[in-house]
């Protein structure tokens, strides 16, 4: 199978929620890609091992490192990589991604054979990788109703065992991919402009698909690159400021509110931010939480939880430039 011009595709690599599974997330990048390719990685406020890591690896094998000594959103670490890339194509991945041989190869086929302009892989989560489905492609549905338009995002497949569908998967067209890792043509940045930073914690990768859709993008689903979102827990002691802080409920309202007035669309903020920001910013503290409710109650945990998440993010965000 013909390849795509050498160095014609640039891996963006940026922080998602923690730093702990940098290396190994850098270093499964560097064994499974055969590709030829550029690699920028932003790092933003990781703890001083994390930071010196990447830093030596700069230095030896030659990559763009882009530092900043405070926590950023998961847009502007993509925005700042933006104009570093002179290649026809970047691949979008988050630090805490595991690979697959021919993983980019595969991104870059379908984008030449079907000439989409965004492809998304296979991606699975958990450890070890590859093992239950993620999303095999997303799905976007407006729904008119009395109140208003709705809107519901949808995973295909998602919590399926790969084993179940192996060698049924197809390459297909899809209505969005995720940032875990997302091929885009550089030309789609032309039409679209850079990434909106008003969505920080939520609905950045639905938002990012429509406006490329809207300008005429095609986004295809590529079975044949197979990657691993390695989510926690476990968490890193040294990880929780930036995990709290990622998933701060006033980042997600702001991102939600945001995205409705921008696509004149309208859906539960609450039931969101609980069901899902809340859900995931606590999930890997319910060893602890169940611990302290047994000392002190519910209601003196909650209290105390919430207590320490608040100092935890008015520190980290009076650290960033107003």
């Amino acid at each position: 199978m013909q390849a795509i011009a050498m160095q014609s595709v640039t891996v963006v690599m940026t922080p998602r929620e923690r730093f702990g599974v940098t290396q190994r997330s850098y270093e499964s990048l560097r064994r499974h890609t055969q590709s030829d390719y550029r690699l920028v990685v932003v790092d933003g406020g990781s703890p001083p091992a994390v930071r010196d890591f990447l830093a030596a690896q700069a230095r030896e094998t030659g990559f763009k490192l882009v530092r900043r000594d405070y926590f950023l959103a998961p847009n502007e670490a993509r925005n700042l990589a933006l104009g570093e890339i002179d290649t026809a194509f970047v691949a979008f991945v988050d630090n805490d991604v595991l690979y697959s041989d021919g993983w980019l190869d595969a991104l870059l086929d379908c984008a030449r054979e079907t000439g989409a302009d965004i492809v998304a892989p296979l991606t699975c989560i958990g450890d070890p990788p590859h093992t239950h489905i993620h999303m095999a492609g997303g799905d976007i549905r407006f729904i008119d109703e009395a109140g208003g338009r709705a809107v519901e995002d949808g995973h295909r497949l998602m919590g399926v065992p790969l084993a179940d569908v192996a060698g049924r998967l197809r390459r297909e067209p899809c209505d969005f991919a995720e940032f875990h890792c997302m091929l885009v043509r550089r030309s789609v940045f032309a039409k679209t402009g850079p990434l909106d930073e008003g969505l920080k914690t939520t609905l950045e990768h639905v938002d990012f698909c429509m406006s490329a859709r809207q300008a005429g993008a095609r986004i295809w689903f590529e079975p044949g690159s197979l990657v691993t979102y390695f989510a926690p827990p476990p968490l890193d002691p040294a990880d929780i400021p930036f995990y709290v802080t990622r998933w701060n409920d006033a980042w997600g309202v702001a991102s939600m509110h945001r995205f409705m007035e921008k696509w004149h669309c309208r859906f539960d903020v609450e039931r969101r931010r609980r069901g899902w920001i809340e859900r995931h910013r606590r999930q890997p503290f319910e060893a602890m939480r169940a611990r302290l409710q047994r000392l002190i109650g519910w209601r003196a945990t909650q209290a105390f939880l919430a207590w320490r998440e608040n100092r935890i993010i008015r520190k980290a965000l009076a650290q960033r430039p107003a």
